[in-house]
């Protein structure tokens, strides 16, 4: 896995800047089994890769954050999993 940083161009859009001027972004280059896994994860959990990874970092480096939509939309998307597990089990 090869990391690579870099910041924000300075002549964004307003509105795209807005979102980046609190973010840094990263290259992460992965094998493509590697990649394949990490698609299928994030769609059965119903999230972004960019979502997945950021969850992933905090956790690693025990950064809290405070409650944010972010993270209820998180519960709400794997509430969304188990029923769809739970449905297909039913069906059975």
């Amino acid at each position: 896995m090869t990391l690579k940083t870099t910041k924000t161009p300075s002549k964004v859009a307003p509105a795209a800047q807005r979102d980046t001027e609190s973010s840094r972004t990263i290259i992460v280059r992965l094998n493509p089994e590697t990649h394949k896994a990490l698609r299928i994860r994030v769609a059965e959990e119903d999230t972004s890769i960019q979502q997945w990874i950021e969850s992933l970092v905090e956790r690693e480096l025990g950064i809290k954050t405070p409650q944010s939509r972010h993270d209820a939309q998180a519960c709400v998307r794997k509430t969304r999993v188990f029923e769809r597990f739970w449905d297909m089990e039913g069906a059975a």
